[in-house]
Parts: C-alpha cells; sequence; structure tokens
C-alpha cells in the first residue's frame, strides 16, 4: 500500500512512533494478522448466520402438555415449526462478522501482495494510512453494529431509563461496550496520521472524513438518548388549553394509596390505537401511576391491532370478567385469578348541559375514580364490610317497600353497595333478652332517627362499641342525628346514645343552628351553608379530601363539637363547621317561623338579644370524628336530611352526599378515599366569530419578506469583514 508521501515526523517520534516503526518494518507479519483477524470473523460470522438462518426445529406430540380433561396430548398436527429465537440479532450479528472479515482480508491482502516503498519514510507513511484504514474501519463496524443492537434492545433501553438505573443486562452492555470500542478504534487509528494531516492531501481527507463519520453517529446516539430521556423522566407538564386537553394530575389522595400499594398489581390496557381523548387520557393515567410506583403498579400496553393473540388469551382466562369492551384489566401478580375489569365507557361519562338542547353533550373523564375502586376492590385483604343501620325509631329507611317516601336512603344504600359495602338493616327480636349486633358487623350506622333509640338498641350499640368483637377489634359507628323536635315540640330529641358518644370526646348538642341571611343573598334562615374543617383537610382526612373545597347546604342542622373525652385515650375533632364570617344563632327547639326571628335579629341590632340567641360569625361545629389510639372509632353528623332520597335530590346529580358517607366508612376502615375523585371535562374551543383574521394572512408572509433583506445584509456585513 504506498500513497507517495512524504514523512514530516523526523525520525518517527511523533505520536505512535514505536506501532508506525512496527508496522512500517513488519508488512507481511501484519498483514498475515489482519488476514487471520479477517478469518476469524468470518467464522463468527458464519456461526452467527447458522443460528439465525436455521431451519426451524419440529416439536412432536409428544413434548406437549398434556390435555386437561386426561393425558390425551392436545389435538394438533404431527409436527409444529418452531422459530428460532432472537432470529434477528443473530443475522445481524452474521452481516457484522462478514463486514468485520472483509475488512481484514482486504487489508492484509492488500499489505501482502503490495510492493513495499524503498524508503523508510515512505513506509512510515503507509503504516500510517494502514492504522488509519484498520482503525477507521473496524471502528464504523463496531460503532455501528453497536448502534443497531442498540435499536433492538430500544424497549429494554427505554425501561432503564424509565427506571433510573444503570444497565446491567448483557443485551446493553454489550452493544454500549462495542460502541465505546469502535469510539477508540477510530481515535487510535487517526492519531498516528495526524503529523501528515497537512503534507498528505489523501490521509487529510480520510482523517477528516473519520471525524465527520464520528461525530455525526455519536450525535445521532446522543439525541436519541437524550430525546429517551427527557420524555421519560421530565414529563410534559406544559398545557395552554383552556380546558387542559393535553395534561392529566391525580388527587393527593390517589398519590399516596398507588404509592402505598403492598401487592404487585398488573395492568393491561386494552385500546384501540387511535388519539382520541378518553383513550389518551386513560393511557396518561396509567402513566402517572406507574410513574409513582413503578415497582407494584405495571403496567402492559395492548394493541388491538397488534396484540390480538394476547387479548384473545385474557379474555378466555378471565371468562367471569365478561371482556367484551376495551379498557384496564387489574390483576394480582401474587394471584391472577384476582382480576377486575374497568370498561373505557365506564371511565367517561356524557351529560347534557342545561338548555343545551340540539347541542353535543358535555364529556367527562372519571377514570381516576374508578381506576382506585379498582385497586381499593383488588387489594382489598378483608371480605366486603358489612354495614347495619338500626331501624324501629323512624330512621332513614333502606328496604325497597321506602322508596318514594320521604325518609327513604335507598340511593345512599346503592351507592354504598357500588363501593362493595354490604348493607342490611339492624333488627332485634321483640322478646330478646341480651340482643347484640351481629359479629359479621363492621360498621353500625344510627341513621338520623326521630324518636329515642330503645334500650336494647342502645345496649347493643354500646357493648359493639367498648367490647372486643370475635376478631379482637372494637367496632366501629357512624352517628347521623339531625334537629328534629321532641313530641312536645319543646326541645330536641334525644337518641340514648349521646353518653357514649361522651366517652369518644364528641358531644352532640342539644341545640339548632340556624343562619341569619346577608343582604346578597337570600337563603332562608334554616338553610346552613357548610364546608370541611381546614384543619381536617391539612391531616389528609380521606373525608375532608372528599369534601375538598365545597361548600353544602344543610337544613335542621344540629351542633356537634369535640369535647373532653371520657374514654381513655380518646381523641375527637370537628369534621364540618359552618362557614366563617356566615352570621348564625342557637335554639333549643325548632323554631315556627325561623325566617321572621333571623328578620328581628337584623332589624334591632340589640346585643342583649345577641347573647340570648348565641349570635356568631365564627365557626360552629356540625360534625366530628373520633379515634381511640389512633384507630377511627366514630363519625358523628348533627344532620342527616341531606343523606335521604329526597333530601339529597338525587345522588348522581348532587354527589356530594353520598361521598362525604363513603368517605366515612373508608375513613372508618382506614382506606383512602375514593369518592369526589377530581373528574376531567372536556370543553370545546371555537374561534371568535368577530376576530380579525388578517394578522392569520399576512403577518407570516410580512416576517418572511423581511427575514430575506435581514439576511442578506448580515452576510453582506460578515464578508466585509
Amino acid at each position: 500500500m504506498t500513497t507517495g508521501g512524504t514523512d514530516t515526523s523526523g525520525a518517527g517520534s511523533a505520536a505512535g512512533g514505536g506501532v508506525v516503526d512496527f508496522v512500517a518494518e513488519n508488512r507481511p507479519v501484519v498483514g498475515w494478522i489482519l488476514a487471520a483477524i479477517g478469518l476469524a470473523c468470518f467464522a463468527l460470522g458464519g456461526w452467527y448466520f447458522y443460528k439465525g438462518l436455521l431451519p426451524p426445529a419440529a416439536k412432536t406430540p409428544s413434548s406437549e402438555k398434556a390435555d386437561a380433561k386426561g393425558d390425551k396430548p392436545l389435538d394438533r398436527p404431527e409436527t409444529e415449526k418452531v422459530a428460532v429465537a432472537n432470529q434477528l440479532e443473530y443475522v445481524s450479528g452474521g452481516i457484522a462478522g462478514v463486514t468485520g472479515a472483509l475488512v481484514g482480508l482486504g487489508l492484509g491482502v492488500s499489505l501482502l501482495a503490495g510492493i513495499p516503498s524503498p524508503s523508510p519514510a515512505a513506509r512510515r507513511t503507509d503504516a500510517r494510512m494502514t492504522l488509519l484504514l484498520t482503525g477507521g474501519l473496524y471502528g464504523a463496524v463496531f460503532m455501528l453494529a453497536s448502534a443497531w443492537f442498540l435499536v433492538l434492545e430500544f424497549n429494554t433501553l427505554v425501561s432503564t431509563i424509565a427506571a433510573g438505573t444503570l444497565p446491567t443486562s448483557k443485551e446493553l452492555l454489550g452493544p454500549i461496550v462495542g460502541l465505546l470500542a469502535g469510539v477508540g478504534a477510530v481515535l487510535l487509528g487517526v492519531q498516528p496520521a495526524r503529523v501528515e494531516e497537512r503534507g498528505n492531501a489523501l490521509i487529510r481527507r480520510l482523517i477528516y472524513g473519520a471525524n465527520l463519520g464520528l461525530t455525526t453517529l455519536l450525535l445521532i446516539v446522543l439525541l436519541v438518548l437524550a430525546n429517551v430521556f427527557v420524555s421519560l423522566r421530565v414529563p410534559n407538564k406544559l398545557d395552554t388549553t383552556e380546558f387542559g386537553l393535553h395534561s392529566l394530575t391525580l388527587s393527593e389522595a390517589t398519590k399516596d394509596y398507588v404509592a402505598g400499594l403492598s401487592k404487585t398489581v398488573r395492568v393491561d390496557v386494552i385500546l384501540r390505537d387511535n388519539n382520541d381523548a378518553v383513550e389518551t387520557d386513560v393511557r396518561r393515567l396509567v402513566g402517572l401511576c406507574q410513574e409513582i410506583n413503578p415497582e407494584r403498579f405495571v403496567v402492559r400496553n395492548l394493541s388491538v391491532a397488534h396484540n390480538e393473540k394476547d387479548i384473545d388469551e385474557l379474555i378466555k382466562k378471565y371468562r367471569q370478567l365478561n371482556i367484551n369492551d376495551f379498557g384496564l384489566l387489574f390483576s394480582l401478580e401474587e394471584d391472577d385469578k384476582q382480576a377486575t375489569f374497568v370498561s373505557l365507557r365506564d371511565m367517561q361519562d356524557s351529560t347534557p348541559e342545561p338548555g343545551s338542547q340540539g347541542r353535543e353533550p358535555k364529556l367527562t373523564f372519571k377514570g381516576e375514580g374508578e381506576l382506585v375502586k379498582a385497586l381499593l376492590t383488588l387489594t382489598e385483604t378483608s371480605s366486603r364490610p358489612k354495614l347495619y343501620f338500626t331501624q324501629g325509631s323512624r330512621e332513614l329507611g333502606i328496604d325497597p317497600a321506602t322508596a318514594g317516601e320521604g325518609r327513604a336512603a335507598n340511593e345512599l344504600k346503592a351507592a354504598l353497595e357500588r363501593t362493595g359495602c354490604q348493607v342490611a338493616r339492624l333488627d332485634f327480636e321483640p322478646n330478646a333478652t341480651a340482643p347484640k349486633v351481629p359479629d359479621d358487623a363492621d360498621i353500625v350506622v344510627v341513621a338520623d332517627p326521630l324518636g329515642p333509640l330503645p334500650d336494647k338498641t342502645i345496649a347493643a350499640v354500646r357493648a359493639f362499641m367498648t367490647q372486643p368483637r370475635p376478631n379482637g377489634k372494637k367496632g366501629k359507628l357512624i352517628y347521623l342525628s339531625g334537629a328534629h323536635a321532641n313530641p312536645e315540640g319543646t326541645e330536641l330529641v334525644a337518641t340514648g346514645l349521646e353518653g357514649l358518644l361522651q366517652e369518644f370526646g364528641v358531644q352532640v348538642g342539644n341545640q339548632v343552628i340556624y343562619t341569619i341571611p346577608n343582604s346578597q343573598r337570600s337563603i332562608p334562615a334554616s338553610s346552613v351553608m357548610c364546608i370541611c374543617d381546614p384543619q381536617r383537610e391539612q391531616d389528609r382526612n380521606p373525608i375532608a379530601l372528599a369534601l375538598s373545597g365545597l361548600a353544602i347546604g344543610l337544613s335542621n342542622v344540629r351542633r356537634v363539637e369535640p369535647a373532653q373525652a371520657h374514654g381513655p385515650n380518646a381523641t375527637a375533632d370537628r369534621l364540618v363547621t359552618t362557614i366563617p364570617g356566615q352570621w348564625t344563632f342557637l335554639e333549643t327547639a325548632l323554631l315556627p317561623n325561623p325566617n321572621r326571628a333571623a328578620e328581628e335579629l337584623k332589624e334591632n341590632q340589640n346585643q342583649e338579644l345577641f347573647n340570648k340567641k348565641n349570635v356568631s360569625r365564627g365557626p360552629r361545629g356540625a360534625a366530628a370524628v373520633a379515634s381511640t389510639e389512633g384507630t377511627p372509632r366514630v363519625v358523628a353528623f348533627g344532620f342527616g336530611d341531606v343523606f335521604s332520597d329526597q333530601g339529597g335530590r338525587g345522588f348522581q346529580s348532587n354527589p356530594v352526599p353520598t361521598n362525604m358517607f363513603t368517605a366515612s366508612v373508608n375513613w372508618l376502615r382506614e382506606r383512602p378515599a375514593v369518592a369526589n375523585l377530581t373528574s376531567k371535562t372536556y370543553g370545546r374551543f371555537s374561534l371568535n366569530p368577530a376576530a380579525d383574521d388578517a394578522r392569520l394572512r399576512w403577518l407570516p408572509v410580512g416576517i418572511l419578506l423581511a427575514s430575506i433583506p435581514a439576511v442578506g445584509f448580515g452576510v453582506w456585513m460578515f464578508r466585509r469583514k
């Protein structure tokens, strides 16, 4: 190999001079070494080709599993072709090996067949050319092959970056080492030839070409890795649309629950390949959960077009779930027989807007609530909770026979059953001497009685709350007691459980709360606007999270406040209060005309009368929660009408009462809130018909025309310099 160049390195003292001298003086030896390397690459490539292009093996029936009904093999053909695993990788390795063989054999034969130059300087130039070609060509083979194998293992690479761990598998370490080896080979081959970069045009072009190729390939690899890292580790938070079309956020309750999953949940996402708003948000939803807890929340995306076989297997495996729609399949990794399916239709709702006849209804995304309910159902270790509602003192009715009556709570019962609760009546035999709450009861609900509870009911509830149950734990209570008058109308009804609640630090008062409406709000005095106590929201109480940011109008509100607990280790806190700044006053009996009493207070402004009626703008308690030794035990509401079918005005249109009650059950069971999770409503954007579109047409044209002389002026200034 002769270039006809001139040695400018003196006596070979430049960088790499020892190697250059060896190659220059031992041309045949180097030729045989390169040829041997080429033959080794050829053998390696041939072996890879053999593995990749090996004819499919025949699988005989004897290797099949026996039929589930007996020992007879499954009904299949006599032989079955088994595809070669990793076939593409083997073929790629074969191509890389043959390419390396061509490089080694080509350079080796060139050295063996060529005539050495007569002068030492020319032989050193030829040696530098040989090193440059060897390092550059083998480096290119290594880098291109490694880059291709990284493409083949792209999913593994993405998973590694998403997990934030170092690559440890041979599928990733091999290409990375090969890429670094290729870069090193190019740099080592270029370095000795740099001494002749100025004096030899051919070497200069080869060096510049090697630098260009190396820089280009490394830039591509770095850009790909950077884009993958940014897309996985730096989520897109910028959404300038009015309705948040391109973003989704999780409630803090959901984040806390997903982060604390104790079991590994596998989620199979079975969706179409389109990009409509709901499906896009479903993918965002499971992606956010996976980011929070990638070890316990494992997601597998299944495409209807590309994963038909996998989907069919899931449908057959979980026939009981009736998977006949798109959606999310949740299963436990520890026991995949436990599974639940959430349909895509259950994660969206179309609600017509009032007065929007002829227009499309608003589409609402409620996937977060459905996802959390599915997780709770799947990961719940205990049986479905059973709630017993006391009956017999004109409490809220939970029987179908009471439907349509003012004191019926069938919609509340249905809402509880949808969340996995069992609801039953608590009745006692008339002649029972020692009645007790059934052993399977988890929570007893005193459902806003209009009269005192029978003594046997009081005794049974007290025993339920103070004595250990068969499971070793003590009972839990939801107490509803609105402001209802006694038969004489002289005071409020006492249920008989006030003393028990006092032991837990909850004081159920004998005062009804009335409002003094201001001039801007024409609400009746019997309607009290209440909110959740802000401190409970800071404590992340699930009931408070369910009511976060909401105000609810209540009637017949009895004052309920925390008090000094009579029992040991009991603590109570306010849960619901009147809105601070709202004028309220107290009465010990229901007024026949509370509006007139409120007007008199507004008109007279008599301090003595104000003191008598306990007028205040401060918050007054309307509900409280109590715990013993950190375990939730009691939720006491000073109202109950809102939980009835009539008072709730239809829970589908007014979900606040349902959410409040369901969240109370969750808190007592020490579960996160699943009610009132933020839904996303998709709006419709339309351009302002009065907007001037002249700028849309002419502004881009003007900018383009102005840029032409600006660029020309810049070029002229640069050339003048």
